[in-house]
C-alpha cells in the first residue's frame, strides 16, 4: 500500500503566535513546513526548494505592508509553475481580490486554513 505523502508547505506569516500555531497544525496533519516570517524569507526559501514546494499558506497583510509585498511574491511563485497557492487572511477584505488576480487558487479565514489544504 502506497503511503499518502503530503506536499511541502511554505508558510508565510509574520505574527509569531499565529505562525507557530499554524505550523504546529500543519505538522500534526503530516505536512513538512518551511515557515518564513516575511516575503523576503519566503522568496529565499522558495528559490532554495522550489521544486519541492507545492503549496503555500500566505498572510495577506503583514506588519508594515498592505499586501504590496505579498502580491509580487504570489506572482513570482506562480510564474515558476507553482500550483495550489492559498491565501490565509485574518479578514476577507480588498486583498482577496488582489491575491486571487495575482494567482491564489483559494482563500479562507486563518482559523479555517486546514480545511482548504
Amino acid at each position: 500500500m502506497k503511503k499518502n505523502i503530503k506536499p511541502l508547505v511554505l508558510l508565510v506569516e509574520d505574527h509569531p503566535i499565529v505562525g507557530n500555531g499554524m505550523k504546529s497544525h500543519l505538522e500534526a496533519e503530516g505536512y513538512e513546513v518551511i515557515w518564513a516570517k516575511d516575503t523576503k524569507e519566503a522568496r529565499t526559501a522558495y528559490d532554495l526548494r522550489k521544486g519541492e514546494i507545492k503549496k503555500a499558506v500566505l498572510d495577506g497583510s503583514m506588519a508594515g505592508t498592505s499586501g504590496d509585498t505579498t502580491v509580487p511574491l504570489i506572482e513570482y511563485m506562480k510564474t515558476d509553475g507553482f500550483e495550489g497557492l492559498m491565501l490565509a487572511t485574518s479578514g476577507l477584505d480588498y486583498l482577496v481580490k488582489e491575491m486571487m488576480i495575482a494567482g491564489c487558487t483559494d482563500h479562507c479565514h486563518k482559523m479555517d486554513f486546514l480545511k482548504h489544504l
